[in-house]
């Protein structure tokens, strides 16, 4: 069977971009966020970032650091203040900040962690929204899941993790909130980083799905 030209055309492509694209690298958030960047992180693909930040002394794109690392089973962001401390707010105030970002391996579990020493009344939470096989706007008009971790300086939840059949994209949406509870009560909140992990699936399962991938793309096309 003659396999089309554009078909062959675009795999290449596709194995040839995860072959040789840049591997992420210890970077300010600005370079992730610029446009059209993508990177990978042991040949796997991570793109379309995107980050705002509103409130007290919020910080930029240039003072979060995002730092990449890998194991056999998983894909980890890992973002920090530039100075080390700069995610916090005292009493009386908050902050808001937002980052989103796509991860295209094949997942089967997301996790959050949470760092942080928070004084109750103030508080720290970092939500973030997936859409496990899709794209928000696109394919997803509602999170498939959602990780929570938190701390109101009493009772800390820091990870949150969501398990889910194989898919080969999940875009995420974070939202971190830090509230320093009301004025002049003592509170803060102030969180060393947070980190954003994927998982893949046992290897047997992975041949799995490559094997489902390749009856797709070997199912005969219909004749005009």
């Amino acid at each position: 069977m003659r396999i089309p030209l554009c078909r062959c055309t675009l795999i290449g492509v596709l194995f040839l971009s995860r072959a040789f694209g840049s591997a992420c690298l210890t970077n300010p958030l600005s370079v992730y966020d610029a446009k059209s960047f993508s990177c990978t992180i042991n040949g796997e693909i991570v793109d379309n970032f995107t980050f705002s930040g509103s409130g007290y002394s919020a910080l930029s794109d240039t003072q979060i650091m995002v730092t990449p690392s890998f194991t056999p089973s998983s894909y980890t962001l890992a973002f920090s203040s530039i100075p080390s401390g700069g995610f916090s707010v005292p009493s009386g105030q908050s902050v808001l900040y937002q980052i989103n970002f796509t991860w295209d391996p094949v997942v089967v579990r997301a996790e959050d962690d949470l760092s942080d020493p928070t004084h109750a009344p103030g508080s720290s939470t970092v939500t973030t929204n997936l859409c496990a096989g899709g794209l928000f706007g696109v394919t997803c008009t509602s999170p498939t899941n959602t990780l929570t971790v938190s701390d109101n300086g009493i009772s800390p939840i820091l990870t949150a993790s969501a398990s889910f059949a194989p898919v080969t994209v999940v875009d995420t949406q974070t939202s971190i909130a830090l509230n320093g509870g009301p004025s002049g009560e003592g509170g803060s909140s102030s969180i060393t980083g947070f980190s954003e992990t994927v998982f893949t699936p046992e290897p047997g399962t992975v041949l799995l799905v490559a094997m489902g991938l390749l009856l797709l793309w070997r199912r005969p096309q219909p004749t005009l």
